[in-house]
Order: C-alpha cells, then sequence, then structure tokens
C-alpha cells in the first residue's frame, strides 16, 4: 500500500510540476526566475521575513518581469512602472488571487468577498457605490476635513501629556482608526477601550508576515500538521475577532443609525442610488466595513509614524518645515486656528518631504496582487489563467534607474531649482497603478497632511532609540505594509510665536 501512495504522490507532484513549467504554448515563453521545487515551488528560498527586499534583488537579476511559485500558485512579479500602469489598466487582470486565506476570510463572513477582493460586476459595483457615497459626505473636503481636525487636536493634547520619549503607535493608532470610525458608522472609541484596543492588535496581525503563516496560507494541507495547527486557529480566530468588533456598527446601520445621523453604508442599505446594485446586501457589511477600515486606518498610521521618526532624525529639515510654517503664520496661530490639507499645498517643502516619506518608506511594497481571468502576455511572457500578478513597488521607488540615490532621504527631489513643488514623476507610485488603486488616496493623504502639520506647529520632534536598542534601524518591518522597526519619539512643546506683521 505504501508503494502505491509514494507513486500517487509522485504523479500529483509531476502533475502539478509538468502544468506549470510545461509544455507552452508554440512560440511562448515563460519570464525568468529563480528556480524552485515540486510542490512548494520557492517557499524555500523567498526569504519570508523581508519579501520586498527579496523581490527587489530578484528584479535586480531577472529584470522587470520575473516569474516564481508559490505552491500551487504561479507568481509574476513587474517592477516596471509603465509596464504596471498597462497591466493594471487591463481587463483580463482586474481579478484578484481567491487563495485559501481569503477563502476562509470569505467563509467566516457569510460568504461575502468585501470590495478588496471581490470581482467582476460585484467589485465594479461596490467600488462605483464607495467612491460616489465618499464623495457624497465630503471625504476630500470640508466635512470630513473637521473630523480630521478634531482628531489631530485630541492628539495633540494627549501628546502635551507626556514627559518622555514615546513609541507613537497606539496612540497614532487610535486617532486615524477613530476618523474612518467615524465616517463609516459615527462612532468613536477611547484609545483605552480594550475591545478598540484588540481590534487594532488584531488588524496589525492581519498585515504581518511569518513563514507559519505563508505555508498555512499557500499549502492548506499544512494546517493539520501540529507545528502549523495554532496558527490555522489564530488566523481564522484573527478573521472571526474582526468581524465581531464590526457586528455592532452593522445592527446599527441596517436599523438606520440615529436620527439626523449620516452614515456612509445606510444610505446603501436603506437608500440605494438610482442604479440598482446587485448583490449588495446586509451580508456584505462587515467585510466591507473591514475592508474599508483597512483602507482608511492602516496606510495612513504606518505613513505618519514614518513621518514623525524621519522628520525627528533630519532636524535640519524639520527647521525648514517649521520656519515655512511660520512664514504663514501657521505658528502663531490660536490652538482653535485648526489645519486642514490646503495649508500643505502651500508648504513647497512640507509636501515634498512628505513625498519623500512615501518614496522611502513605500509603505504598500507589493500593493495588493492581482490574477489573470485567462491565459494572455505580458511584455511578451506567457501567463497562464490564475496566474498572480503583483507590483513591486519598492523596487519602483528604491532603482537607481528612476531615481538618484535612491537610498537617501531627499525631499529636495520634489522640489525646482525655485524651491516650487514639481510636476510627480511617472515613477511615483505609493498607492499603486490601474482601475484597482487604493480606494482611501483622498483620505489617507488628507489625514497625512492635518495630522503632520498639526504636531509639527506645536512640537519639536525628536526620535530616539528604543530602550533595549542601540540605534535606530531604518530598515522597514516586514508585513503587506512596511512599518517601522521600534523607536521612540520624544514631543517638546514649541513657544507659541506672536503673529507676524502684515
Amino acid at each position: 500500500m505504501s508503494v502505491y501512495l509514494l507513486l500517487a504522490l509522485v504523479g500529483i507532484v509531476a502533475y502539478i510540476f509538468l502544468r506549470k513549467n510545461g509544455p507552452l504554448p508554440a512560440g511562448q515563453r515563460h519570464p525568468p526566475g529563480p528556480r524552485g521545487l515540486p510542490l512548494v515551488g520557492n517557499l524555500f528560498n523567498l526569504d519570508i521575513a523581508n519579501i520586498g527586499e527579496c523581490f527587489c534583488r530578484w528584479a535586480g537579476q531577472y529584470g522587470p518581469v520575473f516569474r516564481l511559485t508559490l505552491g500551487k500558485y504561479n507568481v509574476v512579479v513587474l517592477s516596471d512602472p509603465q509596464l504596471i500602469r498597462e497591466t493594471f489598466s487591463r481587463e483580463e487582470f482586474l481579478n484578484r488571487p481567491q487563495f485559501q486565506s481569503v477563502k476562509w476570510r470569505s467563509q467566516i463572513n457569510h460568504g461575502s468577498h468585501g470590495v478588496v477582493f471581490a470581482e467582476g460586476d460585484a467589485w465594479k459595483e461596490h467600488r462605483r457605490f464607495i467612491l460616489q457615497t465618499f464623495r457624497d459626505f465630503g471625504v476630500g473636503k470640508l466635512p470630513v476635513e473637521e473630523r480630521i481636525e478634531e482628531e489631530a487636536a485630541r492628539l495633540v493634547d494627549q501628546l502635551h501629556g507626556t514627559t518622555e520619549a514615546i513609541d507613537t503607535r497606539d496612540p497614532i493608532s487610535a486617532a486615524v482608526a477613530n476618523v474612518i470610525g467615524a465616517v463609516l458608522t459615527g462612532q468613536r472609541y477611547e484609545p483605552t477601550d480594550p475591545h478598540f484596543r484588540r481590534f487594532l492588535a488584531l488588524n496589525r496581525l492581519n498585515f504581518a508576515y511569518s513563514w507559519q503563516r505563508a505555508f498555512v496560507a499557500l499549502l492548506p494541507w499544512t494546517r493539520r500538521l501540529p507545528v502549523l495547527r495554532d496558527k490555522y486557529k489564530q488566523i481564522v480566530g484573527m478573521y472571526e475577532g474582526l468581524r465581531d468588533f464590526l457586528k455592532r456598527p452593522r445592527i446599527r446601520i441596517c436599523n438606520g443609525g440615529r436620527k439626523g445621523k449620516r452614515r456612509i453604508l445606510s444610505m446603501g442599505i436603506l437608500r440605494p442610488p438610482a442604479a440598482a446594485i446587485t448583490g449588495f446586501d446586509a451580508k456584505e457589511i462587515p467585510l466591507l466595513l473591514e475592508d474599508l477600515f483597512e483602507a482608511g486606518y492602516d496606510t495612513t498610521t504606518t505613513t505618519l509614524r514614518w513621518a514623525l521618526l524621519l522628520v525627528g532624525l533630519h532636524t535640519d529639515m524639520q527647521k525648514k518645515i517649521v520656519q515655512e510654517m511660520e512664514s504663514k503664520d501657521l505658528l502663531s496661530a490660536t490652538p482653535e486656528a485648526l489645519i486642514h490639507s490646503g495649508h500643505v499645498h502651500a508648504l513647497p517643502y512640507t509636501e515634498a518631504f512628505l513625498l519623500e516619506v512615501q518614496r522611502f518608506a513605500t509603505i504598500a511594497p507589493l500593493g495588493v496582487p492581482h490574477t489573470a481571468s485567462t491565459d494572455t502576455t505580458i511584455a511578451g511572457y506567457y501567463v497562464p489563467k490564475g496566474s498572480w500578478i503583483v507590483a513591486c513597488l519598492r523596487a519602483v521607488h528604491h532603482s537607481e534607474k528612476y531615481w538618484p540615490n535612491p537610498e537617501e532621504f531627499d525631499p529636495q527631489r520634489f522640489l525646482t531649482g525655485d524651491g516650487q513643488l514639481a510636476k510627480l514623476p511617472d515613477t511615483f507610485v505609493p498607492f499603486s497603478l490601474g482601475k484597482r488603486r487604493c480606494l482611501g488616496e483622498t483620505l489617507a493623504k488628507s489625514e497625512l497632511y492635518i495630522f503632520f502639520l498639526s504636531i509639527l506647529r506645536v512640537f519639536l520632534v525628536l526620535a530616539e532609540p528604543a530602550p533595549d536598542a542601540s540605534g535606530i534601524d531604518l530598515r522597514p518591518l516586514p508585513g503587506l505594509t512596511a512599518d517601522t522597526r521600534p523607536h521612540r519619539i520624544r514631543f517638546i512643546p514649541l513657544p507659541r510665536l506672536p503673529p507676524s506683521s502684515p
């Protein structure tokens, strides 16, 4: 019997390997890439702890289009911005991979796919609905900016109470999450609320990498192995915890909410737009809320943490930002005169600094993968149906081909010779490209600008190593988002200046 089982296993492995590696259609060829093993592919030579950097190395070795396999999945990685733009605009690349962890997430949420992993007409209708309701509720305009300003003012008050250097993760996470929470559910959570803190912790776990999670997600049968059984339970528990936190907002939304309060999603359930939204019902709400929380929370939190770390290290640049704000009387304004995103557009050096933060850190180093809905080609290479297509945005932002001295943090690269903001190059792609680029881009920019200016106008910001570290490490942490490594920030109140003479 054991001989027959061994022969069956060899046959399965051979079938999978041959299916992915040949024979090819006449005249076609696979992209170049690292050699993998049968069954597991490149899981053993992929640096799970630093996938972004690993893909950057392979892009340098194999070129702007290379291929690898992860378990049964064929993966094509792109690192040329024009090719990414063209590929992600093609209809056959609009779908998302439905790998095992996505299926578990959907099962836990009663078959919903939210908006990030929705496909076909459901994705198009959900995206159109979200963008329209974002416009209706003032995302990028005064109503939502006022909410951001209120949270920024609360955060500044909280920072005034600190006397030592602190880890900014918790206060910034809570402040930014409360902005998107107010927009979506009308509910504000206290930073000390244990349920809220657990929700934020689960979100961080959702964006983290580990080799155990990779094996369970890419080789689902491994979840039955004793060494990985607990990791599978952790993944399922994480998805259940995220869903459970959003149960109360779901009930309130479906029941119409409080009188006189406008809610983005209650509009979709109770007063849908004229165009029918097929497939959009109450079961979609929890995962849709989760997707929008993540789009409006995690990337912005991480970007702001990088901005404070980098401005706290480059005090010469911080001095220029403060001088620029002083020239616009932002330092002398009363506390009631809140910052809005329009202020940053009048501060070219400050805006250039924040653009360089987004390039240097590349918060979403690999974006969200797409998948091929049919057998097709990219740049002349054969791409079979079901292949993942990954944009290595970090490789774009850290390539000497596109950026002089890319490992150097230099806001001047976004300025003209006379100190004005230059036209953004096509190689600047922090929110990805194509028809499925980040939904939360407008909201994320408003939050970043308002929070950053609100802090810099009242504090001298100094970066310090974490207590158990000898220095500050600027390598990003591995994950779906590239967070900072442990450090501390000291906030020293600035003296308030008198208004300048007219």
